[in-house]
């Protein structure tokens, strides 16, 4: 499920490749939103239910603030012990909200609510759009992959390295403080990451010596 607040009127909406269901929508709305101006969101808080026969998550619950530019934040939850909601999101801003249906992680509508002033939550119209799909949706990310690989591409123009790297931050702030992963370790493989080139073909490719010298 994805809850997004925003002070703002309805935002841009362009095509990206859904790579996590949930934070996908948060970086959409959120993130790359002109106003953000590419900042990353300056505080990430998180809560964890473990299951009690394996020890990994259950049921998670985060919370995204972007307070440096745009003022607005995401609570974002997941379970494999809970069927998903429906509607499965809400994206909600002082001049109406968006309510994505179920499931997150290809939804066969959203529909637009308007409110008739900023702020007060009476919709006085609403603006519903419907899409079908073959199979679960994840061929789109192939053929984004297969276009850049066509292309001669390092990195796509629908969603880029700077959009992994976000949420690759945000699940493992997540993981550390609930905690899923050791604290010294998680600093160790930073460091090493940190040395990668992103700009060359081979920057995520480090040598097993390479890597005992971080």
């Amino acid at each position: 499920m994805v809850w997004v607040s925003l002070p703002r009127s309805l935002p841009y909406w362009r095509k990206v490749v859904d790579v996590m269901p949930s934070i996908t929508k948060a970086v959409m709305t959120m993130y790359e939103h002109p106003d953000n101006k590419g900042e990353a969101p300056g505080h990430i808080a998180a809560s964890m239910l473990k299951t009690p026969i394996t020890g990994v998550d259950a049921t998670t619950t985060f919370v995204l603030t972007f307070n440096k530019t745009l003022q607005a934040q995401a609570v974002l939850s997941c379970s494999i012990a809970l069927p998903t909601p429906r509607p499965a999101g809400h994206v909600r801003f002082r001049n109406g909200n968006i309510v994505i249906q179920a499931p997150i992680y290809r939804p066969g509508a959203f529909t637009v609510e308007y409110f008739d002033k900023p702020g007060s939550g009476n919709v006085v119209n609403t603006e519903t759009k419907e899409f079908s799909y073959i199979g679960g949706g994840w061929h789109f990310q192939a053929d984004e992959v297969a276009r850049c690989i066509r292309d001669g591409k390092l990195e796509s123009s629908e969603w880029g390295h700077d959009n992994s790297l976000l949420v690759m931050k945000v699940f493992d702030e997540v993981r550390i403080w609930n905690p899923l992963i050791d604290r010294c370790r998680f600093d160790y493989t930073r460091r090493f990451v940190a040395k990668a080139d992103m700009s060359s073909q081979t920057g995520w490719s480090r040598s097993s010596d390479e890597l005992r010298n971080v």
